[in-house]
């Protein structure tokens, strides 16, 4: 089935001080023909830089499906702790 969906985005990151940022993610996913049919995903995340080439993430994720595949949950919540490198 193909399914003809539009999409918005919403990013914003502030910089607290050099080496910490607070970051926010929302994405909509609407079906185009049958409106009732969306998904919104969400990410809140804390990153603090530890050295020029290593950061540590915090985040939290939600995910909501008006119409969940059956056997899946309406809602979807994720905590995640994230190591992330820097190669350049």
């Amino acid at each position: 089935d193909l399914i003809l969906a539009a999409r918005a985005l919403l990013s914003l990151q502030v910089d607290i001080e050099d080496t910490i940022s607070v970051s926010e993610e929302l994405e909509s996913l609407i079906n185009v023909e049958a409106p009732e049919d969306s998904r919104v995903n969400s990410e809140t995340a804390l990153t603090a830089k530890i050295s020029d080439i290593l950061a540590l993430k915090l985040s939290y994720r939600l995910r909501l499906d008006t119409q969940p595949v059956e056997g899946f949950a309406r809602i979807d919540q994720t905590g995640l702790v994230t190591v992330v490198t820097s190669i350049f």
